[in-house]
C-alpha cells in the first residue's frame, strides 16, 4: 500500500524491530501522538510485548479533556499477566471477549484462548478501538478510495427480490443459494483499494498488522466493525449489490436456462441470491449443478468468490415455542446443517444444534 499510513506503519515497525533485536531494555518513546499510539498498540499485539503505563496516559487524556496530548509509551519485553489481569473480575473479562468476537465463550475458553496476548481488560478494550480505527484510515488514506466516495452510487441491474425464506410452508423445501464470501473485504479487493495478491484474504491482511493472534484472526465481528468504519459504506454495499445483480443476470439465470431446470428466485438482495428448487430434482442433480455453479462462478469471477450451497430446509419448534429452521446441506455429509431464526442466537445456538440432532435423530 502506497500511503502515508502505511508509512508511518512501516517506520514504527522498523524502530520495533530494532529494539526487539537488540536490547532487553524497555524501550520509552517520548512524545508520541495519538495516532502514534493507535500503531503502537498493534504493535504490541503482533510481537506480543507490552504497553506499559497505560493507566497514567489515560489519566493525563481525561485530564485535559482531549485526545491529541502527547505522551511517553513504554514498551516491555517482559509480561507480567498476574499484575495485569490479577484484580479484574472473570465475569467482566469473559463479557468483554463475547462481545469482541460475537460468540458466546465459556470459561476455559476465555482462559485457553487468550493465554499468550491477555494483557489485560482496559488493554483489549483499547486494541478494538485502535484496530477499528487504523483499517479505517489506512483504506481511506487510499487515493482511489477518494475519488470512490466522491462518485454516486452505484443502482444494481435488477429488482430486489424479498419474500421469506424461513417460513413453515417451506418445510421440506430444496433451495439453492449464492453469496458472496466476505462481502465488503471482496469488494475492496475487487476495486483495487486492497491487492488481492498480496492479500488474498482478511485474514491476510489483518496478519500485517496484529501477527497470528487468533483472538483477531479467527473472529468475522472484528472485521465487520473495522471495515464498518470506512467513509461512505453505504458506497461500498451499493457495490456488492450491484455486483450480485450483474453475476445473476450475466451467470446465474443463463446457466440456469442453459440446463432446463424448474428453478425460481425468491430472494436476491445485497450479496445473496436464493433460488427454490423443484421436488422433482433429484439429489445427485442438485450435487451436480452445486458443483458446476461454483466453478463457473469462479472462472467469471476470480477475485470475487461466491459461495455455492443447496438445501432442504427443516422446520422445528425449540423448547416446543420457538420456530426454527434446519438448513440440511446437499452433497455433503447428511448430518451437516446449521441453524436459522434462533432467539438469542450467541446465547442458544450450540443448546438448539444439540436439540435438534437429537430431534433428528443424526
Amino acid at each position: 500500500m502506497n500511503n502515508p499510513i502505511y508509512h508511518q506503519w512501516q517506520q514504527w515497525e522498523s524502530q520495533v524491530l530494532e529494539w526487539l533485536n537488540r536490547s532487553d531494555e524497555d524501550l520509552t518513546l517520548p512524545d508520541t501522538d495519538p495516532f502514534d499510539r493507535v500503531i503502537l498498540t498493534l504493535l504490541t499485539v503482533k510481537y506480543q510485548i507490552v504497553y506499559k503505563d497505560m493507566d497514567k496516559e489515560t489519566a493525563i487524556a481525561k485530564e485535559k479533556k482531549q485526545d491529541e496530548c502527547k505522551s511517553t509509551v513504554i514498551l516491555s519485553k517482559i509480561k507480567t499477566p498476574d499484575v495485569i489481569t490479577g484484580k479484574e473480575d472473570r465475569q467482566d473479562k469473559e463479557k468483554l471477549l463475547d462481545d469482541f468476537t460475537d460468540r458466546l465463550l465459556s470459561p476455559d475458553q476465555v482462559s485457553n484462548e487468550n493465554s499468550t496476548e491477555w494483557q489485560g481488560l482496559e488493554f483489549v478494550k483499547r486494541s478494538e478501538r485502535c484496530l477499528a480505527h487504523f483499517v479505517s484510515q489506512l483504506i481511506s488514506a487510499n487515493t482511489a478510495y477518494q475519488e470512490f466516495i466522491r462518485e454516486p452510487s452505484m443502482i444494481s441491474p435488477v429488482t430486489k427480490i424479498n419474500n421469506r425464506v424461513y417460513t413453515k410452508k417451506n418445510d421440506g423445501q430444496m433451495f439453492l443459494t449464492i453469496d458472496m464470501k466476505s462481502a465488503n473485504f471482496a469488494s475492496l479487493q475487487q476495486m483495487n483499494f486492497i491487492d488481492a495478491h498480496m492479500y488474498p484474504t482478511w485474514d491476510a491482511f489483518l496478519s500485517t498488522f496484529v501477527g497470528s493472534t487468533s483472538l483477531f484472526l479467527q473472529n468475522k465481528h472484528l472485521r465487520m466493525m473495522c471495515l464498518g468504519k470506512l467513509p461512505a459504506y453505504n458506497k461500498l454495499e451499493a457495490f456488492w449489490t450491484h455486483f450480485t445483480g450483474t453475476i445473476y443476470q450475466t451467470v446465474l439465470c443463463p446457466y440456469l436456462d442453459e440446463l432446463g431446470l424448474d428453478v425460481r428466485c425468491i430472494a436476491l438482495e445485497g450479496d445473496e441470491v436464493v433460488f427454490h428448487l423443484d421436488a422433482s430434482i433429484e439429489e445427485d442433480k442438485v450435487r451436480e449443478l452445486v458443483e458446476n455453479l461454483q466453478i463457473r462462478l469462479a472462472n467469471e469471477s476470480p477475485i470475487i468468490k461466491f459461495h455455492v450451497q443447496a438445501y432442504r430446509l427443516r422446520a422445528f419448534h425449540w423448547q416446543n415455542k420457538h420456530m426454527c429452521f434446519a438448513r440440511m446441506f446437499i452433497g455433503q455429509d447428511e448430518a451437516h446443517f446449521d441453524l436459522k431464526c434462533v432467539p438469542e442466537r450467541r446465547k442458544n445456538y450450540n443448546q438448539a444444534y444439540a436439540d435438534f440432532r437429537t430431534f433428528s435423530g443424526l
